[in-house]
Order: C-alpha cells, then sequence, then structure tokens
C-alpha cells in the first residue's frame, strides 16, 4: 500500500508539518493531485520554480518535483516565501484555492507537525 513518510526537527515551525503533509497529500491523495495540478494550470508559476531552484534558502529542486514545491509552498509556506523576499501578491487567488483544498483533504484530526 502506498506511503509517504513525513519528519521534521522538532524546533521547526508548524508551517514545516503542514508543508509536509500537503507534500503526502499530494502524493498519495490523486483527487488532491488533480485539483491541485489544475489551480497550478492557471497560475504562471515559472517565477516561483526559478526562485525554488535559485536560491540559497532552498535546495535544486528536480524539474520533477517542483509543482508539489508550488503547491507546499504556495499553499502552506508563503509567509516563509515573503519572508525570502518572494512577492507572493500575484498568487493570492492561488494560495487561497490551495489553502481551500487542503483543508478539505487533510485527514480529520490531523492538525500539523510537530
Amino acid at each position: 500500500k502506498p506511503f509517504y513518510v513525513i519528519a521534521t526537527a522538532r524546533n521547526s515551525e508548524r508551517d514545516t508539518g503542514n508543508h509536509a503533509i500537503a507534500h503526502a497529500l499530494y502524493y498519495l491523495n490523486l483527487r488532491y493531485k488533480k485539483e491541485v495540478d489544475e489551480v497550478l494550470a492557471g497560475v504562471h508559476t515559472q517565477v516561483l520554480k526559478e526562485f525554488l531552484t535559485t536560491h540559497p534558502e532552498y535546495g535544486d529542486y528536480h524539474e520533477a518535483v517542483l509543482n508539489d514545491e508550488c503547491h507546499a509552498y504556495l499553499g502552506q509556506s508563503s509567509e516563509e516565501l515573503q519572508a525570502h523576499d518572494f512577492d507572493i501578491t500575484p498568487y493570492a487567488d492561488a494560495i487561497r484555492q490551495l489553502k481551500a483544498i487542503y483543508a478539505r483533504h487533510v485527514p480529520a484530526g490531523i492538525k500539523g507537525l510537530p
């Protein structure tokens, strides 16, 4: 049966856990992924993808995971992006939609990690 392992540091911010749960949902829940991909299809994500692959605070993400990363950062960690001088203003509607999709799909009782 498919599974997804989530781990965060004990002193992680709360949105780190929600960010990780969003990745798990994207991987495990095909309906969630479809809804997220529909939102991302209507958004110009190239600027965010370039930010995530070139900014020193973020990893050298492979192209195969960039949509997943865009969704997790916009939907659960947009304040972090903003704190690193990324302008989230053009993504306001997508952020709202992604948060709503997450809220509909996150299993009851999961409040985020740690």
